[in-house]
């Protein structure tokens, strides 16, 4: 039972952190009108936390991310968000913690990939920024 709650506490306390890893990147050339798509993989279709910048620059976030789409090509599991950016000076930073061993992030912005990055290990935080 101490065990049980020892590594509760610690996947918890990830789950907390992740969205604070986030907090201070941008993209110097996204600015207001410009299209930003995020994209957080893992290798199962329920995980933690991930987080991204809206079009506003507010930090959002999810407790619990349920990606819904297979990719067959590699047999991870994807979802996206999209926004557009209202700032002239826009914030561009996503993550996302794994209930798996794998995770991958990526940030889109008017079509042009600008950031992408992966991690891998049992609850794994993938975090990119531009």
């Amino acid at each position: 039972m101490k065990l049980h709650t020892i590594i509760a506490a610690t996947i918890g306390a990830a789950a907390i952190a992740a969205p604070l890893v986030v907090a201070a990147p941008a993209h110097a050339d996204t600015t207001a009108g410009d299209s930003i798509v995020y994209q957080f993989c893992s290798d199962t279709t329920e995980n933690g936390v991930s987080t991204w910048y809206d079009g506003d620059n507010d930090l959002r976030s999810f407790d619990r991310t349920h990606l819904p789409s297979f990719r067959p090509s590699d047999g991870n599991y994807c979802g996206t968000q999209r926004d557009y950016s209202r700032s002239a000076y826009q914030l561009t930073g996503n993550s996302i913690q794994t209930y798996g061993y794998w995770a991958s992030c990526e940030i889109t912005v008017n079509g042009t990939l600008v950031a992408s990055n992966a991690a891998t290990g049992h609850y794994s935080i993938a975090e990119c920024s531009a």
